[in-house]
């Protein structure tokens, strides 16, 4: 045999049993793992990703927290001022909770009414001197004090109120719209609205419809996840009556519930 087949014979066994997968035919028991150096099965890390309490330490075996002793608070019924210490399983005052801060940066009221009324094509003026839009909409979320949001914000909505009552061609039908052509026309509206909290009223037995004890209804009030909010008051700043409705052209492509958590189980 000439030297150079000599040589690939001894190499050829040595190179197939390096690129050999020696666990490709083990069937390790339960807890156990193939070792891809040897091919012989090894007990398994059970320990890996385990984090034990102070005091307690995982053993390799199963995998479980031992060598401390029993959850001190086991059994330990503490007030609703109070919490159980894990130290020492004794009933501890809870901290006082966390100072909140006084800014407040967005309201819970009444939807849309930032968007659709509050300076939404920087027209207002304040000292004579157009305000922009993101400006009016800030210092409107962030006031915190309801006594004078009629007085401070009122204006704002009254001065664009007039334009959604001319949408349809008809001056004057927009709800509370006064008869009189004055600048007055517009303040009932415009103070009802500015005065941003959704009204309920608990001892009614039907709830159909966003803004209903604003406007004098027997029912709940309030807003249900399934009202359309925008379609209801473009139809009352423009046709003043939901028997002529206005939407705004947007659907809903899921169906809601009244129930928590109102949106369905994801697909």
């Amino acid at each position: 045999m000439r030297p150079a087949l000599l040589l690939w014979a001894i190499l050829l066994p040595a190179c197939l049993e390096i690129g050999t997968d020696r666990c490709r035919d083990t069937l390790c028991p339960l807890g156990q793992r193939c070792d891809e150096d040897s091919g012989q099965c090894v007990a398994d890390d059970l320990c890996a990703g385990v984090l034990c309490p102070a005091g307690l330490s995982c053993d390799p075996a199963d995998g479980t927290c031992r060598g401390g002793s029993s959850d001190p608070c086991r059994g330990v019924t503490c007030s609703e001022t109070e919490s159980c210490d894990p130290q020492t399983g004794r009933c501890t005052p809870n901290p006082p909770p966390p100072t909140l801060s006084p800014t407040i940066i967005d309201r819970i009221g009444r939807p849309g009414i930032s968007h659709l009324l509050l300076n939404p094509f920087g027209l207002f003026r304040v000292n004579n001197m157009p305000e922009q839009t993101a400006v009016s909409q800030d210092k409107y979320n962030a006031d915190g004090q309801p006594g004078r949001w009629t007085t401070a914000f009122s204006p704002y909505l009254r001065f664009n109120l007039g334009i959604f009552d001319a949408m349809d061609g008809i001056c004057g039908n927009q709800v509370l719209a006064a008869a009189a052509l004055n600048a007055s026309r517009y303040n009932a509206l415009a103070n009802l609205l500015s005065a941003d909290m959704l009204q309920l009223n608990t001892s009614a037995v039907a709830c159909s419809a966003f803004l209903a004890v604003e406007f004098g209804a027997a029912d709940c009030g309030g807003r249900r996840p399934t009202y359309d909010v925008i379609d209801t008051l473009y139809t009352l700043l423009i046709t003043g009556t939901p028997i002529t409705p206005v939407g705004d052209g947007v659907s809903s492509t899921t169906q809601l519930s009244d129930l928590f958590p109102f949106l369905p189980p994801p697909p």
